[in-house]
């Protein structure tokens, strides 16, 4: 480690203590690795056609870039070094740490200055997500991408890190190149198919490096993390991207060249970069006809119910006890993922789970003028929660602030979030024999129409399709579901929906009732 380097963690470490957790999250302060910059300036030396480097970093912090770039430069002659940063708490002792490196450190916003030209761009963008960002700068970073590429708004869901990658292209030179150090959510999520656009159609992209989800980059945010590379110019015909994943930037566990027409901005990329790197068994696929069936084909997928405040909708046997609540205001409700052990969940003759413990959703339907007097108990009890529970953004939006969703129980259920481990995949699929209803820790499949009343009058045939559904690779799965740093694994209603579930159409057919889309 250089004596440069030294003194700057060093100072990065005073200045971290210095501020709290919650300030240095509002601006997306996390900053770099040293080993992660060391790779990334290295890799970008070596794009570059010139030895004479107009250099720029926005989202500057303590220089993470730079002072790895002033290790390495060697032949390379720096001309020009300007940095960006908002925020004086970091800029003003990183400017006097570099004053002898001639860096120029911009003590204001980099979306809102002029661009000018540089030949190597290096940012860790301020991971600022959509809802620390006042509306009226979600609005100007919006018109300031439209103004300049056209196209699609940007959604209101887009963080500021995005808005760095799509602004970042009018300040490289002819010949220039820039590499983002970003969270890789965009990548899978709605709101990235204007940003992958950009990528596509206003520069030329050249790389995605994906870290492994385990990979987690900083040490202060649990983020999956990728580096996205790209020069100036629109692409050719002839223009690839190279796709890497695991392992390091300059090392990387799989890599592989696709041609740039082989992207689309409408799917998820960790897909695309992963499935270049998984062994494919063809031949353990079922052979379809049509369209590949998937999920959605077969159930509805519900997100559970969002209650407003479990902790005060959801009660124990005691609590019920002790409120003296009626069974009339009362539905039985399923336990955290975490305390549901089993894969299949037994019911009692009224239909309360067996295996389990026995939870109930406060479940009132009247408004306040025949609930105070049908339900006196009930009445009661809610009263504790006027001017607290009542006023959560969930229940102050209600026509009654405690009414809950009206929801039939589902057969089946999949816990949506998790981390694969010795017990198997982040995602289960679990069997619900009883009328317990899920909050939103779970999403709820619903039969269709055409199978759900023989499924009815045959258990045996639900029980098949959850065997069916359980045997769903864990890489189908991740495939359609979003990864976050620590190898947490998520997946929305909809992505549930698209997973390839051949055996269900195998399975369901004889019922003569499937009808695919064509």
């Amino acid at each position: 480690m250089s004596i440069l380097q030294d003194q700057r963690l060093t100072m990065l470490r005073g200045l971290d203590a210095a501020k709290t957790n919650l300030g240095r999250n509002k601006l997306g302060q996390f900053a770099t690795p040293p080993r992660v910059a060391d790779e990334v300036v290295r890799y970008g030396l070596s794009l570059l056609p010139q030895t004479e480097i107009r250099y720029l970093e926005p989202g500057f912090g303590t220089g993470a870039f730079f002072n790895s770039l002033l290790e390495q430069a060697g032949e390379y002659l720096i001309t020009q070094a300007v940095g960006y940063e908002v925020d004086p708490h970091y800029g003003v002792p990183a400017a006097a740490l570099y004053a002898p490196n001639a860096l120029e450190l911009r003590m204001t916003d980099f979306t809102e200055a002029t661009p000018e030209p540089f030949d190597l761009l290096l940012c860790n963008p301020p991971y600022v997500r959509h809802h620390h960002l006042v509306a009226a700068k979600k609005v100007a970073l919006a018109d300031a991408v439209v103004q300049r590429y056209g196209g699609t708004r940007p959604s209101g869901l887009t963080g500021l890190y995005n808005y760095f990658m799509m602004l970042g292209e009018a300040w490289l030179s002819d010949t220039g190149v820039a590499a983002y150090l970003v969270p890789s959510e965009f990548l899978d999520v709605n709101y990235g198919v204007v940003v992958k656009r950009f990528l596509l159609e206003q520069v030329q992209l050249t790389r995605i490096h994906l870290f492994e989800s385990e990979q987690v980059q900083f040490d202060d945010a649990l983020v999956s993390s990728a580096v996205v590379w790209y020069r100036k110019g629109r692409p050719t015909a002839n223009s690839r991207v190279e796709l890497s994943y695991g392992g390091s930037l300059l090392t990387p566990t799989h890599s592989r060249t696709v041609a740039h027409g082989d992207l689309d901005p409408a799917t998820k990329w960790t897909r695309d970069i992963r499935n270049g790197a998984r062994d494919v068994d063809v031949a353990a696929a079922v052979p379809v006809v049509g369209p590949l069936p998937v999920l959605k084909d077969f159930f509805d997928v519900k997100r559970g119910l969002a209650t407003g405040d479990n902790s005060f909708f959801v009660l124990t046997a005691e609590q019920v006890q002790q409120h003296g609540l009626p069974a009339e205001v009362l539905t039985p409700v399923m336990p955290s993922p975490r305390y549901v052990k089993s894969d299949v969940i037994h019911g009692d003759a009224a239909g309360y789970p067996l295996n389990v413990e026995q939870l109930f959703l406060l479940n009132c339907r009247q408004p306040p003028e025949e609930l105070a007097v049908q339900q006196p108990q009930a009445w009661a009890y809610l009263q504790t929660g006027i001017g607290t529970v009542s006023k959560k953004y969930l229940c102050n939006s209600r026509k009654l602030w405690y009414l809950q969703e009206a929801r039939e129980p589902a057969p089946i259920l999949c816990t949506y979030m998790g981390r694969g481990g010795k017990d198997g995949g982040p995602f289960r699929f679990i069997l619900n024999e009883s009328k317990a209803v899920a909050t939103n820790s779970f999403l709820m499949l619903y039969p269709k129409a055409f199978w759900r009343n023989r499924a009815r009058q045959h258990p045996e045939l639900l029980a098949l399709v959850w065997k069916a559904l359980s045997a769903i690779t864990t890489a189908d799965l991740v495939n359609e579901g979003r990864t976050y740093g620590g190898g947490l694994e998520k997946i929305e209603p909809s992505e549930l929906g698209n997973v390839p579930v051949s055996a269900l159409f195998e399975l369901l057919q004889p019922t003569k009732a499937l009808t695919l889309i064509s």
